[in-house]
């Protein structure tokens, strides 16, 4: 009683009632409730934050409390209980009355169901068909609520994508940006809901369109459906030149996973990995690893790759390199090089690559050999470490291991000693 009466004091500070709002919490009657509902139109953000903390931690008979009030007269706390009904994650109840305000005659109402809707995602989707039609309605900020929610809740785009795609060259751009994003989220998800015939004839022409966004999208997309877009093939090629680096790493990644060992696309490939982002030169690279040994034609840029600025595209080109395998092992010396690189994860990269090559590395032996003997400890350990990769294959090298038990070193003996263990 005293904290309900406390709570309704508004020249009260702001923080003593706050501490009355988190007193009733979990304190359930009808009277408590209420109360917390009531302060959902107060003023004070920091009160109206508070008391629907409080309302959810009371689950379903917060979610009860909310629902009793939705038909308020006044628009703005209709619209304050709609925002509070989406925390309420997989109630029924309140997807059942957030749908029901999606015709609410106040647009911010109808905004702020959308977005509830879209919070509780999946488990809402007996909403679908209503936030469609909202979707193409006249209110802006109501549509762009219904948009963004469509791509939370229909996740595989079975339903909502058509109506996303027509929505593409809406005058308004909030609206296409807000499409955007929603058939953004549907890549997450295969679009399992459309054959492939029905999605290439509404992604095709989104790969000319003018926004760059809408044109990495599709790529995205098409990716999604793996072989099946096989007809994309030679428009994604022509994209891969596109100014837009999103566009451009959609490209690399949607042609290896749509043609993994295309020979079409190899020569895509090599170009992309001479991208000046490095983000492209990893996916072009890694497309590599997909052609496995036939793609030994790559061996002169892996070359390259080996030594690129960035680490990911190193690491890339090392899995590419093993992928290849015995056409690779003359980059052999390029790998040596980087296990004295200065990041760990690149070091650790090259020991993983020539452990893999390892049965194809025999002639090159005797340059650990010569590593052995040089005046630089730390060659000397590292040309070690190469031989504890090599494993059974090394066993020539071992006589000349024996010379150096007696090195001045206690790390080269003791790095010895554990690979005679």
């Amino acid at each position: 009683m005293i904290s309900r009466t406390i709570l309704r004091m508004t020249m009260l500070p702001v923080g003593i009632r706050s501490r009355m709002a988190r007193r009733l919490r979990g304190r359930i009657s009808a009277a408590n409730l209420g109360a917390l509902v009531r302060s959902l139109g107060d003023e004070s953000e920091v009160i109206r934050s508070v008391s629907l903390e409080s309302l959810v931690f009371s689950d379903a008979a917060g979610a009860k409390a909310l629902i009793a009030r939705a038909g308020d007269e006044s628009s703005r706390m209709r619209s304050r209980i709609a925002c509070g009904l989406g925390r309420f994650s997989r109630s029924t109840p309140a997807i059942r009355t957030l749908t029901k305000l999606l015709q609410d005659p106040s647009a911010p109402v109808r905004a702020a169901a959308a977005s509830s809707l879209g919070e509780i995602g999946t488990a809402a989707a007996s909403a679908i068909d209503f936030l469609k039609k909202q979707a193409k309605g006249n209110d802006l900020h109501a549509a762009v609520a219904a948009v963004t929610a469509l791509g939370r809740i229909d996740v595989g785009g079975a339903s909502s994508l058509p109506v996303l795609i027509s929505l593409i060259d809406h005058s308004d751009r909030l609206i296409r940006l807000a499409v955007i994003n929603a058939m953004g989220s549907v890549i997450a998800s295969s679009p399992a809901g459309l054959n492939a015939s029905e999605l290439m004839s509404l992604l095709l022409p989104l790969i000319k369109h003018r926004d760059p966004a809408l044109r990495e999208v599709a790529a995205r997309l098409l990716a999604n459906l793996g072989p099946d877009a096989i007809e994309a093939i030679p428009q994604l090629i022509l994209l891969s030149r596109d100014q837009s680096v999103g566009v451009r790493l959609a490209v690399a990644s949607a042609l290896t996973a749509i043609a993994p060992q295309d020979p079409q696309i190899f020569l895509v490939l090599i170009a992309l990995t001479q991208d000046k982002e490095w983000s492209i030169r990893e996916s072009a690279t890694r497309g590599f690893i997909g052609f496995g040994p036939t793609a030994k034609n790559a061996v002169p840029r892996l070359k390259a790759l080996l030594g690129d600025p960035y680490v990911r595209v190193r690491i890339a080109a090392m899995e590419a390199t093993v992928a290849i395998g015995h056409s690779a092992r003359y980059l052999f010396d390029d790998l040596y090089l980087r296990l004295f690189d200065t990041h760990e994860e690149t070091r650790q990269g090259a020991l993983r690559a020539l452990r893999e090559l390892a049965p194809s590395l025999r002639e090159f032996h005797p340059v650990l050999i010569q590593e052995l003997q040089s005046p630089d400890e730390a060659r000397r350990l590292m040309s070690i470490e190469v031989i504890k990769q090599l494993g059974d294959s090394a066993i020539e090298i071992l006589p000349y291991l024996a010379n150096c038990e007696n090195d001045d070193s206690y790390a080269i003996r003791r790095a010895i000693a554990t690979l005679s263990s």
